[in-house]
């Protein structure tokens, strides 16, 4: 867990700074992060009951 948050961090960096592409702005990336975490949520939300009807877990 702490290995993936500071993936995301330094992603977040160097995308920020523009380090080996074109600068973007914080809003922007700060968006996508809530975005992503939204669709994680949402894709848990899928995948309990399906995964529990399929008998997978």
């Amino acid at each position: 867990m702490v290995a993936s948050a500071t993936d995301l961090l330094i992603i977040a960096t160097l995308a920020t700074r523009g380090i080996l592409m074109h600068p973007l702005p914080t809003a922007v990336v700060a968006i996508l992060f809530a975005a992503a975490a939204v669709f994680c949520f949402l894709l848990d939300l899928i995948k309990v009951p399906l995964f529990r009807r399929l008998k997978i877990a």
